[in-house]
């Protein structure tokens, strides 16, 4: 009888290490569709982001995040918002690694921007140089 608590005792302390084990290596998520990174190589601000297209942010991003990581975890991302005062820089690419290209102009905030899900993105918030001007 005590070689079977012993086992019990052995499998319970097994099973309580392996819980752990998982709780500290955080959710468990399948790649994402697409992402949406904050860069902060010209300004370091949070921009909105949306998980919707629905011209509203959702969230922040802080700078030096994409919408995939901590805290947000998100499968996939359809726009940015950029505050009054501020412009951005569009980024692409068609996979999380290779060469980024522009898209279009700079967006003048305050601005909702729409973005596809077939790409990742990459958003270089800076402060506007003039009012209304973002060249």
């Amino acid at each position: 009888m005590s070689r079977i608590r012993l086992i019990v005792g052995r499998l319970a302390l097994v099973a309580t290490v392996a819980l752990a084990a998982l709780a500290v290596a955080g959710p468990v998520q399948a790649a994402p569709r697409n992402w949406i990174y904050n860069d902060p190589s010209l300004r370091s601000v949070s921009i909105g982001v949306s998980v919707a297209a629905d011209g509203y942010h959702d969230q922040l991003l802080a700078p030096g995040k994409n919408t995939s990581q901590a805290p947000l975890y998100w499968d996939a991302a359809r726009g940015f918002f950029i505050g009054d005062g501020f412009c951005a820089q569009i980024w692409k690419r068609s996979g999380t690694t290779g060469s980024w290209t522009r898209h279009g102009p700079d967006a003048q905030g305050p601005s909702f921007e729409y973005l596809t899900e077939s790409r990742y993105w990459k958003i270089v918030p800076y402060r506007a140089r003039t009012s209304g001007s973002c060249v």
